[in-house]
């Protein structure tokens, strides 16, 4: 009964969580890219233990309603389990990550907090060994979670899940936050550069020399390449067109 009470709370969490997050989730006005969550039954803080304990309560009367004690006690196990899934969705921690911002949420009811990338300086994953007792783990557990530097010196802490199972999804959501900050900073690059040449262009009283027009030339060639990679290379035409000083003047 015990065990029934476990599996019932795991599956019927599962559905609520997927319905909330199908109607409530955390991105809004982009689509979420990558998410993860907190454990359950690998986790050690108190608020997740309190919900295992009401399953494991409403287990308890399962086994007893079902066996020497009054039937009736069913009931109230059946409604224990069922309040442990509420209880579960009250305090349910998330995390995810869209293509401009990171979004968490520490419990359904809760404000969604959100990140914008650009602002965040570094990302790093931190893991640790946790005293405890856990179901799944007993009490070898380790937890992990992501932490946000942001360039005011300001660290944001993602909410932590079990490493020994979820690792992998932190650690993907981490890798979108460093790939993403990479591809934010190629554009900044590229804008700051164009910005360069219109300067360099509209220099007033000076002619550019063959050599300044080559640059330019090669500068706008890897600017496209850059913004369409998977355009066709430009063809050349046979005969070269005579560059006109006064234009370039």
């Amino acid at each position: 009964m015990l065990a029934l009470a476990i599996g019932a709370h795991v599956l019927l969490g599962r559905i609520a969580k997927w319905l909330a997050g199908a109607i409530s989730p955390l991105a809004t006005g982009e689509e979420e890219a990558v998410r993860y969550q907190r454990d359950v039954y690998g986790s050690v803080e108190r608020e997740v233990l309190e919900v295992v304990g009401v399953v494991l309560a409403g287990g308890v009367l399962l086994w007893l309603g079902s066996t020497f004690a009054p039937s009736w006690l069913i009931n109230f196990g059946v409604v224990l389990v069922l309040a442990a899934v509420v209880l579960d969705l009250l305090r349910w921690e998330r995390a995810s990550a869209s293509a401009n911002f990171v979004w968490f949420q520490r419990g359904l009811t809760r404000k969604v907090h959100q990140v914008a990338i650009e602002n965040v300086h570094d990302v790093s994953v931190q893991e640790e060994d946790t005293r405890g007792f856990t179901l799944r783990h007993a009490t070898n557990n380790r937890m992990c979670r992501v932490h946000l530097r942001l360039k005011d010196k300001t660290i944001v802490s993602l909410p932590r899940t079990d490493a020994h199972r979820l690792l992998d999804d932190v650690e993907t959501l981490a890798n979108h936050v460093r790939a993403r900050q990479q591809m934010l900073g190629e554009h900044d690059k590229l804008n700051r550069a164009g910005r360069d040449s219109g300067v360099t262009t509209q220099a007033p009283g000076r002619v550019l020399t063959d050599e300044e027009r080559e640059m330019r030339r090669e500068l706008k060639r890897l600017r496209s390449q850059a913004l369409a990679p998977d355009a066709p290379p430009a063809v050349k035409p046979a005969t070269p067109v005579a560059a006109d000083p006064a234009r370039d003047n």
